[in-house]
């Protein structure tokens, strides 16, 4: 949840993908509380309400209503914030994504990030809240920007100057600015659509998709690039075509099973690993490698117990009869496909 004093912005959120966005990829985002979502760990000086239309030079950020919000004062209104990685919300955001891009049906999103302002109201005025939101989405070769619509009832705040909505790439080159920004009537948008459906907005925000090919030009890409080294969480790996379902994966030579392969992703779960710096490789059913890139295991600090703690039945057990009993447990964590060992005398 976004906090609470005027003009907050959040702290730079990491996130667990190389979003791209106009031939630039970032993995750190701000939500800011005036209608912002903005890539790139950089910390600018903004005002209240937009200085002008895009294009802004060096600025790189998503704009479903800049305005000037103010939720430091009704405890009723939010700001919400997350990132999507469950499968279920994956495929909603999939199934929304292909109604808006038809020609994009067979594309599911790997990653997504959702911003939610409900209820906020302008800075010193009491004539209305505002219920939008902001979602970005990637399935590593595509990447998508919507803006849902629920309630517009207001658009200048004390500070004057009408909302904008629309986005810019920071290169004077991208961006676009909806029609009626600047004005009073930016709140017809909440009517208005671009998909045929009041009150949302779908674009491309990767580039032209005449030019996007299966191959990225950063090759092979996982999300998340860090994590755990316990695992049990999914790994995906894109930016490659995949044109065998026999393509197998390694992570420092150890193979990953059971792993969910198609054309544009593949889909397993993390193993245990060791710390440190790892090179994930695949191979086609010949052996050769197709695809290699470095994913970075740490290890966390609170949840030892967790890990060793036996979630399941216990597979395999050694007990020695004598003086002095060495128990060996075998045990198959709920975390992970790995197994660990726990002696005990």
């Amino acid at each position: 949840m976004m906090p609470r004093p005027l003009n907050s912005i959040t702290p730079p959120i990491g996130i667990n993908i190389r979003f791209p966005f106009f031939g630039q990829s970032y993995d750190v985002i701000r939500v800011y509380s005036h209608g912002l979502i903005l890539f790139g760990n950089v910390t600018y000086s903004l005002p209240h309400s937009p200085p002008g239309p895009f294009p802004l030079r060096d600025f790189v950020c998503a704009a479903p209503y800049w305005a000037d919000t103010d939720i430091s004062q009704d405890p009723s209104s939010n700001i919400f914030y997350r990132e999507i990685t469950d499968d279920d919300t994956l495929t909603r955001v999939s199934n929304m994504i292909r109604n808006g891009f038809p020609q994009l049906s067979t594309h599911r999103m790997l990653w997504a990030f959702v911003a939610t302002w409900d209820r906020v109201p302008g800075h010193l005025t009491n004539i209305g809240r505002n219920t939008y939101q902001a979602i970005i989405a990637t399935n590593g070769l595509y990447s998508f920007t919507i803006f849902l619509y629920n309630q517009l009832e207001w658009s200048a705040g004390a500070w004057g100057g009408y909302p904008q909505v629309g986005f810019n790439a920071g290169d004077q080159v991208n961006f676009f600015t909806l029609a009626n920004s600047f004005t009073a009537d930016v709140v017809s948008v909440v009517d208005d659509s671009n998909v045929g459906v009041p009150g949302q907005f779908f674009f491309l925000t990767n580039g032209n998709i005449s030019e996007v090919r299966c191959n990225s030009t950063q090759g092979l890409q996982s999300s998340p690039f860090r994590g755990s080294m316990h695992g049990g969480y999914q790994l995906r790996l894109f930016g490659i075509c995949f044109h065998e379902s026999s393509s197998t994966v390694e992570i420092n030579g150890n193979r990953i099973p059971d792993c969910q392969v198609t054309a544009v992703y593949i889909i397993c779960t993390m193993p245990m690993v060791s710390e440190g710096r790892l090179q994930i490789k695949i191979f086609d059913a010949g052996r050769n490698v197709i695809g290699q890139t470095e994913f970075l295991s740490f290890m966390p600090e609170t949840n030892a117990d967790l890990i060793l703690s036996n979630h399941g039945e216990l597979d395999n057990a050694l007990l020695l009869l004598e003086d002095r009993r060495l128990h060996l447990h075998f045990l198959r964590n709920a975390l992970t496909t790995n197994y660990l060992f726990r002696l005990a005398t």
